[in-house]
């Protein structure tokens, strides 16, 4: 997915000499662009959240729950990007070898009304099961809203609110909520406890998430905001009937900055296997090449991002970008604009701006770093790297921390050198070749992990 050193540089830019982390260092500039972007979205309320490889994070909030100012430290719904961890559950039950992807679906559960018994664990994931989705049923929403602190469970959505599949399992490809309740009731099944015992036990827990919840069945310890459904209508109600009956399709509440974690730990290979992160980053053919198992991918500006998205009463964009390895999140509260997506992606550019391959003097470098004629490695060092090149011979070569101090200041022959890089810290270096006429003629980005 990318180069090992690709990986680690952000891992490191902070490390060591360099005294900012990633968070701290782009701060400004973020906060700068949340509250452009923000003020051109409209939405009445809007939180936004990175998460980076050195354990940094990034939020931000704007705007107002009600009549008080909304606040990033708090929980949001974040809808269908639920579907992320049942989708990672289900891969992990499938490495221990407790189901298999090609089963079907009534080894585990009993036979349910115009749920096709030929549908696999693996059509439920892609959306290509052609079980109707419950959130479309014409009766669905109303009766949600005759009692909105019902709590709904799984089994009177599936009894009261299926209607005849839209088609046969695995020759179409539709976007069926349906199909993660039945998911949630498979994990339920095969681990024998609730739903969010099993989250707890195989994710929140292990995993350090203190802030993710499944709505309406874990208590949480921090406030959620209501909804603006209109300019000047806020809905600050007990929601438990919408919460309630998304259950494995939508019901995850998170604080902002966890959301970012988790598509950083889930995509970045934490929590599940490799084949299993493959598998679920490969879109199936019928979707249009766009949706894996429970996974959106989708490339902006020619980078490849695996994420999901939320639409409940909050409404939420969530992304890893698999160049420069850090997830993005932005909630919206306001039911009548939902602009997040313009918000989270403005962030992901300045983000892959600065850090990936940016021609800025505090960063790196641009088409230096791509020179074939040097070699330097190994890269990341920890004691020695060996410099190469045929065409240059004896040179300056200078190696910088990121704020442009000069850490070692060398003659060597290029045609056969080593530099003794063991008295430098952990961390990124900006490597330097200067000509003996002092012409720059080089740079690359060195990282020192031992």
């Amino acid at each position: 997915m990318k180069s090992l050193f690709t990986s680690c540089i952000l891992l490191f830019l902070t490390s060591g000499l360099f005294s900012q982390n990633i968070a701290s260092f782009l701060k400004d500039t973020l906060d700068k662009t949340f509250d452009l972007q923000f003020s051109n979205a409209g939405d009445k309320g809007m939180v936004a959240a990175l998460y980076f490889p050195d354990g940094s994070s990034w939020t931000k909030a704007g705007g107002y729950q009600g009549t008080t100012m909304l606040s990033a430290d708090m929980i949001y719904q974040v809808g269908s990007n639920t579907k992320t961890f049942v989708a990672a559950l289900i891969m992990m039950l499938r490495d221990e070898g407790k189901l298999g992807l090609e089963d079907t679906i009534y080894q585990f559960i009993p036979p349910l009304a115009h749920v096709d018994g030929r549908i696999t664990v693996k059509q439920l994931l892609q959306h290509t099961s052609g079980v109707y989705n419950y959130t479309d049923h014409p009766s669905f929403a109303g009766n949600l809203n005759l009692g909105l602190s019902v709590f709904w469970t799984p089994d009177t959505v599936l009894d009261n609110y299926l209607n005849p599949a839209d088609f046969s399992p695995g020759t179409s490809w539709k976007y069926s909520n349906t199909g993660y309740l039945l998911l949630g009731k498979i994990i339920e099944s095969v681990e024998g406890k609730p739903l969010n015992q099993v989250l707890k036990d195989r994710i929140f827990t292990p995993y350090n998430f203190g802030e993710i919840y499944l709505g309406a069945y874990d208590s949480t310890t921090k406030p959620m905001p209501g909804t603006w459904l209109s300019m000047s209508n806020y809905l600050s109600s007990d929601v438990t009937s919408v919460i309630s009956s998304a259950w494995a399709a939508g019901a995850i509440l998170s604080h902002p900055v966890q959301l970012a974690k988790w598509a950083y730990d889930l995509y970045g290979g934490k929590i599940v296997s490799s084949n299993s992160l493959t598998e679920m980053t490969t879109a199936s053919a019928l979707s249009g090449g766009s949706y894996g198992l429970g996974t959106i991918n989708r490339r902006m500006d020619g980078i490849l991002y695996h994420g999901h998205g939320g639409s409940i009463l909050h409404y939420s964009a969530m992304d890893y970008s698999t160049q420069s390895n850090f997830g993005c999140v932005a909630i919206s509260i306001d039911a009548s604009k939902t602009n997040q997506s313009l918000v989270h992606d403005a962030l992901i550019k300045v983000v892959e701006a600065r850090i990936a391959d940016a021609p800025d003097p505090t960063l790196g470098f641009s088409e230096a770093d791509k020179d074939n004629s040097f070699q330097v490695f190994p890269n990341p060092a920890s004691d020695f790297i060996q410099i190469r090149s045929e065409s240059v011979g004896i040179s300056k070569v200078r190696v910088r921390q990121l704020n442009g101090q000069v850490v070692l200041d060398k003659e060597l022959d290029l045609s056969s050198s080593q530099l003794d890089v063991s008295a430098l810290e952990n961390g990124l270096y900006m490597l330097h070749i200067v000509g003996l006429e002092g012409k720059q003629i080089f740079g690359k980005r060195l990282l020192i992990a031992k």
